[in-house]
């Protein structure tokens, strides 16, 4: 684990301290890291509900077409030979294949 150094205004760190006490985390590094999960969950969810939104927008949903799924799959198919590509080297490396 990596070790950060904060400092925090006497009002900050005494909160910090009554949570601790209040028994709702074991440590300052405890607590900073919930709240570091927290804002990014926080932040993933409106980005969710920014593309929910996005979504509505766009107008009425339409039935996927046997077209559309050949459309997705040959899309992955290239992308798929794309990675093997440019990593077949290095995982051929790894397996000690030359």
């Amino acid at each position: 684990m990596n070790t950060l150094k904060i400092s925090l205004p006497h009002d900050l760190k005494s909160f910090v301290h009554e949570q601790l006490a209040a028994g709702n985390h074991k440590n300052p590094s405890a607590y900073i890291a919930d709240l570091v999960r927290a804002e990014r969950r926080r932040r993933a969810e409106k980005k969710l509900l920014e593309l929910v939104r996005q979504a509505d927008e766009s107008g009425p949903a339409t039935p996927m077409t046997a077209q559309d799924w050949d459309r997705i799959r040959s899309r992955a198919r290239a992308r798929l030979a794309k990675e093997k590509r440019r990593n077949g080297k290095s995982r051929q490396k790894a397996r000690g294949v030359k």
